[in-house]
């Protein structure tokens, strides 16, 4: 994919990270279908071995809610790990309707690049891995 204001080549890879295994195949499939590379974790913990198995820049749709390493534990590892988080976009994915407490709310924004609500609606959900993966290639040239 070609980002429309721009001549970069915009990396087409997402990694699902959910516990929810249905939830992983029809993502893994409708991403697919959208000629997206997809990884997938049933964890936080298993996101980050992922990503530490890999130098490409990776969308992370990531569950909020999950055993083990939840999406918000997963953040605050990541703001920790630089060489990750610089090639890392992540969008949280929750069926959950309580916000983020203040503190924790303030420490992990500025490392999600956007929030969807459970259920989705996959046309969205594109438009909004689309300009994730764009964000991403643009932060990636710039720094």
């Amino acid at each position: 994919m070609v980002d429309p204001t721009s001549d970069i080549a915009v990396p087409r890879r997402i990694c699902v990270v959910d516990d929810d295994e249905g939830i992983r195949d029809c993502l893994r499939i409708f991403f697919e279908d959208a000629d997206y590379d997809i990884e997938e974790a049933q964890d936080g913990a298993g996101a980050l071995r992922f990503l530490e198995s890999t130098a490409h820049p990776w969308v992370l749709l990531l569950d909020r809610s999950m055993p083990r390493m939840d999406g918000i534990e997963f953040i605050r590892t990541l703001i920790k790990r630089p060489d990750l988080r610089q090639r890392t976009n992540v969008v949280i994915m929750t069926a959950r309707g309580d916000p983020l407490d203040e503190e924790t709310e303030r420490l992990v924004r500025p490392h999600i690049f956007a929030y969807v609500n459970k259920p989705f609606h996959l046309d969205a959900l594109l438009d909004t891995v689309e300009r994730a993966s764009a964000h991403l290639a643009n932060s990636m040239l710039t720094e």
